[in-house]
This record gives C-alpha cells, sequence and structure tokens, in this order.
C-alpha cells in the first residue's frame, strides 16, 4: 500500500505545476478570445474551414462531451459536416492545459506530436467525410429560447440538452475592463473549468497510481506485435470517458510498465477524442454514415500516429520521459502542488455540495 501512495504522490506534484500553467492559460483564453470569433471562422461550408477548424479545435479546452454544443450549432448554422467533423476531431484530443501538461510529463516530442497530430486528423476525418458522406441540408436550428453554454467540459445529460436548443447568442453584454476580464480568466480557470475537469482528473491519477502499483513490468511487452497492442487500446479508448489531461497519467503509467510510446498515444488520442455519451448525442444530429466515417477516421489516425511515432521518435521520447521522472521535485513545485491540491479539493467539495442540493 505504501508503495501506491507513494506512487500517486509522485505523479501529483508532477502534473499539479503543469496543471496550474495550463488552467492560467486556459483562463486566458476565455477571458480574451470571443466564441463568435470562433463561430465566425468556423461557419462556413469553405474547403479551408477544414484547415480553420483544426487549428482553433487544438488549443480549445473542451473534451469530448463538452465539444458538443459548439458542433451542433455550427452544424445548425451551415458549417459543412467535413468542418464539423474535423472540429470534433481535433477539440478534444488537446488543450492548451493538455499541452503544457503533456510537455511537463512527456517532454517536448511528445507534446508537439500530440498537438500536430490532432491538428492533422481533423483535416484529415473532416476531408474524408467530405469526399465520402453526401453533404446533405444541415438542420435548421429550432425556434425556442436561447441557451448559453460554456466552452468547458459538461456532463452528457447537459450535452444532450444543449444539442437540441438553439444555442444562438443572447444580448449583448458590456465589455469588461482589464482588471475584470484577468478576474474572471482566475474565477473562470479555477471555478468553472476545473469544477469541470476535477473528478476526471483525480479518477485519471488514482488509475495511473494503481497500474504503476500493479501491473508487472514486462506483463505489456510480452505484446510483440505492436499493431495488436493498438489495436487492443483502441477498442479501450474508443468507449472512455476521459479528458485529454486526465489521460496523460495513465499513458505515461503505461508505459512505465513497458507500452511503447507509440501504443500510450493510441489512448492518448482515441480515450479523450470519443465517448459512449457523444456517439449517442451526435447520433441525433448526423446520420449513422457519418458517425461511421467519424469513428473509422479515428481509429485510423490514432493507429497511423501511433505507429510513426514508434518508428521515427521512440528512442528521443524514452530518453526525454525518463529524463524527466529521475529528477527530484523542487520546493517551487511542491508549493504548487500545495496550492493546486487546495484549490481540487475547493472544487470537489462545490461540486459534492451542488450534487446535494
Amino acid at each position: 500500500m505504501s508503495e501506491y501512495y507513494h506512487n500517486l504522490y509522485s505523479l501529483f506534484i508532477d502534473m499539479s505545476f503543469y496543471m496550474v500553467i495550463g488552467l492560467i492559460f486556459t483562463g486566458f483564453l476565455h477571458a480574451f478570445i470571443k466564441e463568435k470569433w470562433i463561430k465566425k471562422q468556423l461557419g462556413s461550408t469553405s474547403a479551408s474551414s477544414l484547415v480553420k477548424a483544426a487549428m482553433v479545435g487544438v488549443p480549445l479546452p473542451l473534451c469530448s462531451c463538452g465539444v458538443i454544443p459548439m458542433a451542433v450549432y455550427l452544424r445548425q448554422n451551415g458549417a459543412s459536416k467535413g468542418a464539423v467533423m474535423s472540429f470534433l476531431t481535433s477539440t478534444p484530443q488537446t488543450g492548451v492545459d493538455s499541452i503544457i501538461a503533456s510537455y511537463g510529463m512527456l517532454g517536448p516530442i511528445f507534446a508537439v506530436y500530440r498537438a500536430l497530430a490532432a491538428f492533422i486528423s481533423g483535416i484529415v476525418t473532416g476531408a474524408i467525410t467530405e469526399l465520402l458522406d453526401t453533404n446533405e441540408p444541415a438542420p435548421q436550428p429550432e425556434k425556442k429560447s436561447c441557451c448559453s453554454h460554456s466552452s468547458s467540459e459538461t456532463s452528457p445529460e447537459t450535452d444532450t440538452a444543449q444539442a437540441s436548443s438553439c444555442c444562438s447568442s443572447s444580448a449583448a453584454k458590456p465589455a469588461m475592463s482589464l482588471p475584470g476580464k484577468l478576474l474572471e480568466m482566475l474565477r473562470y480557470a479555477f471555478g468553472s473549468f476545473l469544477d469541470d475537469i476535477a473528478l476526471n482528473f483525480v479518477i485519471g491519477l488514482l488509475i495511473a497510481a494503481l497500474i504503476s502499483t500493479l501491473l508487472p513490468a514486462d506483463l505489456l511487452g510480452t505484446l510483440n506485435n505492436p499493431l495488436l497492442a493498438m489495436l487492443l487500446v483502441l477498442i479501450i479508448g474508443i468507449p472512455m470517458y476521459v479528458c485529454s489531461t486526465a489521460s496523460i497519467p495513465i499513458a505515461l503509467a503505461l508505459m512505465m510498465k513497458g507500452l511503447s510510446p507509440g501504443t500510450a498515444f493510441v489512448f492518448l488520442f482515441a480515450g479523450p477524442a470519443t465517448n459512449i455519451a457523444s456517439i449517442a448525442v451526435l447520433l441525433k444530429v448526423f446520420s449513422k454514415r457519418s458517425i461511421a466515417i467519424y469513428l473509422g477516421s479515428i481509429a485510423l489516425c490514432a493507429v497511423t500516429f501511433g505507429l510513426l511515432l514508434d518508428y521515427l521518435l521512440i528512442d528521443r521520447v524514452i530518453s526525454e520521459i525518463s529524463a524527466i521522472h529521475c529528477e527530484e521535485p523542487s520546493n517551487l513545485k511542491l508549493i504548487v502542488a500545495l496550492i493546486f491540491g487546495l484549490c481540487l479539493l475547493l472544487s470537489l467539495w462545490r461540486k459534492l455540495r451542488h450534487k446535494a442540493s
């Protein structure tokens, strides 16, 4: 049991520092980048919208459920299926928070590779959708009272409700001053957004520590066929509900137990990109053919990028990860971990109190 707590402690200290940096950047995006601008960039049927959708999606901190309301809005307001599928593919895989956490936990090569794969896979999925799926007219938004949705992780039940609404822009709000935006940045980062990911983050850490403690060191190494290992991880990852940040410690623990970086990447790719709940909601807006193309494209891209990572960069990635986790945590990291731990406990308390009320 002491080994489990040691592994949990080490993972938490390592993750906390980069989580705090990522949360601050996430708050900045929320406070300073207007949602109306995002919708304007993606709400078209042009070929360039595929690239724009992937480019905008990579830094946005949305999970596979949180991305649905905006995707439905875009589709209902004229965006092509290709652009929407590009956005749906690239957005949940990464966010500014998970990119920074990937840099700190998995090294710069893995972090850049993960963001690049999310960008390219978004374009590929959108292009395949445009090529193979007839682009029937987009469904028109229902004429009912409008709802607002945050750019944060939401529950599947909330997404279902939001997906059926018109989600059009509400009355214009007065522009905030710079101090007001900075306060909103911190409020959102360590309030609303942290509330949305806190439980998943804790569960991810607990699972990662359990893997590090209980899984035999050579068990996964006995899978001599890397393609078979990736397909097994893909089958587990596609229906699983895990955000892009919470997937990092799990992938790291799997690599420490013998899984190749490419196979761990498949989990990092497929786990956050989809889940059963989001697929169920999407089936209400898109045809079964569209969803089949979407899932097939994700599976193809995940395995392709996983194989490429093992073929091109495996030695450098393993070297960077080993160097990172051989270091003793600095006093700064310990202080930041303490502060983040308190914020995390407050966030979990807020969620518990909200459910009880």
